[in-house]
């Protein structure tokens, strides 16, 4: 498709784009073991507790957990599409996309999901 690497700045350019994605690669994998410990504590707090609507505090710890998921996708659909124009392979970007689009479905239907545990609270 696109031919950059007869450019001599490209290998700069690819390289500063690689140290990016690994960055954001970091970043989501930090947000969701953080979602992750954050819920546990949550949930480990309201078992020993004397609460008796255990349904609301579900909700809670799903609607937490819920958007810790959804700022980790929102990372990793970043780190994809960053992700593509290092890989100029009409092939890649074919998967590449598939992948963006499915991920971006989940996110939708996980932010719906979300918004529904809200309005029932």
């Amino acid at each position: 498709m696109w031919n950059f690497s007869n450019l001599p700045f490209w290998h700069y350019i690819g390289f500063l784009l690689e140290i990016i994605i690994t960055i954001i690669y970091v970043s989501w994998i930090m947000v969701i073991i953080i979602g992750f410990i954050k819920s546990l504590f949550k949930f480990i707090r309201i078992i020993f507790t004397k609460n008796t609507d255990s349904y609301n505090h579900k909700n809670e710890i799903r609607m937490f957990l819920g958007n810790y998921t959804l700022l980790w996708l929102d990372f990793i659909i970043i780190a994809d599409i960053v992700h593509s124009v290092i890989n100029t392979e009409i092939q890649q970007l074919y998967s590449l996309g598939i992948i963006v689009i499915i991920r971006t479905a989940i996110a939708y239907f996980l932010w719906k999901e979300l918004k529904e545990i809200k309005n029932k609270k």
